[in-house]
């Protein structure tokens, strides 16, 4: 049996991209020609192959390398064309996977448009690719601004080459196609909804942690005491900090008091610029990254169960995860903010003030290539018509390989 579909239109208000339209048989009657007479209803459950549809998919073909020869340098490592089939398409990510003769280091990568005779603005990172390090490992790249693809364009993977010398040494590199099965479009990197930072969600996780990559110049926070007397000291202990700028927030202090009474030693309420000028509030928590209870001020709580200290105000946030000491006194913290603290392409580090910031859902970062097919209404990076590799027509690609020759 054979069933066409008429399909509609993707997009605002029409269909939705990555829509499964799979026909499934659930019943039938049939006559046989032996006896002409005609059968009840049979209850089945076959279901055809699976079809997504998309207002445009990528096709991605290999180009014959310029050479084929590896000697030190700058050498094209991968050649290839991006073509759209239906409409124009944009794509965010590429992913090439790089095997190597160990004694080989590939270092600086780049992405070269040569439909465009220029360097496609990103950032390119090389993982396992150092000299005397290792067989395999990756390139990934990702391109600042989306790179739309309405006639094909041809890219060039450069990289510079080192330990080049011996016969038989060869780099070999190709573009796979990892995902295996199919997933919803989503959006293509994750966004922090508060502060509107974006990342790439380097572990999936959903949450701003070590490697992820920043996609804003995001505003690193620090803070410093006087005495870490009553809390410790907060230098590098400052996380999911968002909104705070230099103008309204640098130099601003917060005060941890506390007050032997009744043989303990307990929480005060907190003072300093910040709660008097600044408009924020602060409340202490008996669990690192606000976790945990409240331990309120002017409580019977020792000050020992405090283990972090979060203010807020009107779209700003810091936690500070200090820990509560047995002792009375007062610590001042006096905040630093960096209005261009982390460039954009930046990894995320430990002891970063970004560092824990809950993020949105996205393109799962193993695909090989995050594209769209713009379909979506205000369509961006963070609206939900982007995908992976799986649809992509070609993927994977044949390795394209610079041998040695002496």
């Amino acid at each position: 049996i054979s069933v066409q579909l008429e399909l509609g239109s993707i997009g605002a208000g029409a269909g939705t991209t990555g829509a499964n339209n799979t026909v499934t048989l659930t019943s039938y009657r049939y006559r046989p020609s032996s006896t002409g007479v005609e059968s009840g209803d049979t209850t089945v459950n076959l279901a055809g192959n699976a079809l997504y549809t998309y207002k445009a998919v990528p096709t991605i073909t290999t180009v014959a390398l310029p050479s084929t020869i590896l000697s030190n340098g700058v050498r094209t490592l991968a050649k290839f064309t991006v073509a759209a089939n239906g409409d124009s398409i944009g794509w965010k990510k590429l992913l090439f996977d790089v095997t190597k003769t160990q004694a080989i280091g590939v270092a600086s990568p780049v992405l070269y448009d040569v439909t465009a005779g220029a360097n496609v603005d990103g950032t390119a990172i090389a993982a396992n690719l150092g000299a005397s390090t290792a067989t395999s490992g990756t390139i990934t790249f990702i391109a600042d601004n989306e790179q739309l693809v309405s006639v094909p364009r041809t890219y060039e993977l450069r990289g510079t080459i080192s330990a080049a010398g011996s016969a038989g040494q060869y780099v070999s590199t190709k573009i796979s196609r990892p995902t295996t099965t199919f997933t919803a479009s989503n959006a293509a990197l994750a966004t922090n909804a508060a502060s509107g930072y974006i990342y790439a969600d380097v572990d999936n996780s959903q949450g701003a942690t070590v490697d992820d990559i920043r996609w804003n110049v995001v505003p690193s926070v620090t803070a410093a005491t006087d005495h870490a007397n009553v809390v410790g000291n907060p230098a590098n202990k400052v996380s999911q900090a968002y909104g705070l700028t230099a103008a309204d927030d640098n130099g601003k202090t917060l005060t941890v008091t506390a007050t032997f009474t009744s043989g303990v030693n307990t929480l005060s309420p907190f003072g300093g610029t910040l709660i008097s000028a600044g408009g924020w509030t602060a409340k202490a928590y008996d669990a690192t990254d606000g976790g945990g209870n409240e331990v309120p001020a002017n409580d019977t709580k020792a000050m020992t169960t405090v283990k972090s200290i979060v203010i807020t105000k009107t779209g700003k946030r810091a936690i500070f995860n200090v820990a509560g000491l047995d002792t009375a006194g007062v610590d001042t913290f006096t905040l630093t903010v960096n209005d261009t603290g982390y460039a954009l392409g930046s990894k995320v580090a430990a002891n970063n003030s970004d560092l824990g910031l809950v993020l949105s859902e996205s393109v799962v970062y193993s695909a090989s290539f995050v594209w769209t097919d713009r379909s979506a209404s205000a369509h961006s990076v963070t609206t939900t018509d982007w995908t992976d590799d799986f649809r992509v027509n070609e993927l994977p690609l044949t390795d394209q390989t610079l041998n040695y020759a002496s």
